[in-house]
């Protein structure tokens, strides 16, 4: 009965990996262009998980503005992938609607936002609880709450205003 499965699995998928009785499948990821044309931009794009993502776009077809705050690691991925690149600090709030006009001035406009950004401080507030200070709270809640709030605010009234079907 196994070997009939996957028999089965291996003309669906094109690699399979067999290895005690489990069959572990990649899937074929499919770049057909689907996001040609479209703009997107990835914040956070300097992490790993950014990366990858702005990998992935790129293979679609996207148009790619990466963002972060390191900008020797947003230099390499314009050169690795590109694309091009704006330095943005999510912590400085204040600046979030002229940072998104920046953002939509290098392509003209903006389809699709993604936030891959996160992070905390250098305290792991589990194991240093007692000396966790009012700032690194601040930071931690800058960061992973109220940027998203204040980003997908901002992008959003940006869309509306220029009438953009876009996604976030």
């Amino acid at each position: 009965m196994l070997k009939r499965i996957i028999r089965k699995v291996k003309k669906i998928w094109k690699e399979d990996i067999v290895k005690q009785n489990i069959i572990v499948q990649y899937v074929p990821t499919l770049y057909d262009k689907l996001l040609f044309g479209k703009v997107a931009v990835i914040i956070g794009a300097t992490g790993r998980v950014g990366e990858a993502i702005v990998d992935s776009f790129v293979k679609s077809g996207a148009k790619v503005i990466v963002v972060g705050r390191n900008e020797s690691r947003l230099l390499a991925l314009e050169k690795k992938y590109n694309v091009k690149s704006v330095r943005f600090d999510l912590c400085n709030i204040n600046n979030y609607a002229y940072k998104v006009q920046e953002i939509a001035s290098v392509y003209g406009c903006i389809d699709i936002l993604i936030n891959a950004a996160g992070g905390q401080t250098e305290k792991d507030v589990r194991q240093d609880f007692f000396n966790f200070t009012v700032d690194d709270f601040d930071y931690d809640i800058n960061v992973n709450l109220k940027s998203v709030f204040f980003l997908v605010k901002e992008f959003s009234k940006y869309m509306i205003d220029n009438k953009i079907k876009g996604h976030i």
